[in-house]
């Protein structure tokens, strides 16, 4: 039921009056057992509006709730790339200064440290990794094209 409220809430542009409910919805889940997919979900719909306006606080605390959950499946490390790519995304469209190409870079960093880890745990493919627009900010690394040609079963 919070989820469907706060779908209808970020649909409707609405998500200052969303973020409260998602945020009591991952208070609750963290003491009950609750669909990865259903957190996973609430996780996004808290993201994606911080990413759309351009807000990278928005985005970094979302991307620290996330990864507050602890969860070491490979699907949730593959999240956990996925929100950081985007916070360096995020990062590196709004802040041009130096300091700021710093933190997008870090970022980046950890959203390769996340993804070698969901790759170590077993996620291995490499067509939705190569497709995903959640990790553009990856691209250009040599590292996610090694990665990437690895996956594949090429040489690096």
């Amino acid at each position: 039921a919070m989820w469907l409220v706060a779908s209808g809430l970020v649909s409707l542009d609405r998500h200052a009056e969303a973020l409260p409910i998602i945020d009591e919805f991952l208070r609750r889940a963290a003491d009950t057992i609750v669909d990865r997919d259903l957190i996973q979900s609430m996780m996004n719909l808290r993201l994606r509006p911080f990413e759309k306006i351009g807000d990278a606080v928005g985005c970094l605390e979302s991307a620290d709730k996330w990864e507050g959950l602890k969860r070491s499946d490979a699907a949730s490390l593959y999240d956990s790339a996925c929100f950081r790519s985007i916070c360096a995304a995020v990062i590196r469209d709004t802040d041009a200064t130096p300091a700021g190409q710093v933190k997008a870079k870090d970022q980046a960093d950890h959203a390769m440290a996340w993804l070698k880890q969901a790759v170590a745990a077993g996620f291995n493919d490499a067509a939705h990794i190569e497709k995903d627009k959640d990790l553009d900010a990856l691209r250009d690394r040599e590292d996610f094209r090694k990665l990437l040609t690895e996956l594949v079963g090429g040489s690096p």
